[in-house]
């Protein structure tokens, strides 16, 4: 395998390595993939100013994320399916994130556990969690709790979906894959919980945000 330097390089061996289905999955966006191709676009339009005539021979691009000090404000956003690339699902990428000294975010629908990857990290680097809007409260409070108490600094709340997409490349070429996440085991639940937890909102979400923070003693909550 030849040496990997760049997003693309990964991106161009993970084709290779992965079977057929579970590249597609990584590398589809729905219907069209427009939103997908617009993501790539609009991350060109970024640049990294030069820095010129200035002294540049001690750089530190260490800074702090909630009071949590990182090496650089890149981190590992909160993904799912970890185990459709790699038998460890969740757990190198936690152990990469801990060895660079940058944040990951731990998804709700993630393969491992809290208490898995924790164990597997030795307790050790900066990981928030996700959570999503539901209405079984205990099952909430539950994650919240052993988020905290395996030392999870913060809890991010997103208000996406848990659903695959329709894509019509995966409709034609893997119509296995056209499933309900709701079905899929998750480390973070009891098999029962699976396919009860991720119901429509009965409730004004401003109540479910006061809900979380009710629940969330030594962590922050970013939205």
């Amino acid at each position: 395998m030849k040496r990997l330097v760049c997003c693309e390089d990964y991106e161009e061996e993970a084709e290779k390595v992965l079977i057929k289905e579970k590249w597609d999955y990584f590398s589809a966006g729905s219907c069209l993939g427009l939103t997908a191709k617009e993501n790539i676009e609009a991350y060109k339009s970024y640049y990294i100013l030069p820095r010129v005539l200035r002294d540049v021979s001690n750089i530190d691009t260490a800074t702090t994320l909630l009071g949590q000090k990182v090496a650089t404000p890149i981190g590992v956003a909160p993904t799912a399916r970890h185990h459709n690339a790699h038998i460890d699902a969740e757990i190198p990428v936690a152990k990469a994130a801990k060895r660079s000294g940058v944040c990951m975010t731990q998804s709700i629908h993630s393969f491992k556990s809290i208490e898995e990857i924790t164990e597997s990290c030795e307790g050790e680097g900066l990981r928030w969690m996700q959570i999503q809007p539901m209405n079984d409260r205990p099952v909430l409070a539950d994650i919240i709790q052993r988020a905290e108490k395996a030392n999870y600094k913060a809890i991010v709340i997103t208000c996406d979906d848990p659903r695959m997409p329709l894509h019509y490349k995966l409709m034609r070429d893997s119509p296995t894959l056209a499933i309900d996440p709701k079905v899929e085991y998750m480390g973070n639940f009891s098999k029962e919980f699976n396919n009860l937890i991720f119901q429509g909102m009965q409730e004004d979400i401003s109540k479910w945000r006061r809900a979380v923070d009710k629940h969330c003693i030594n962590s922050s909550t970013w939205e």
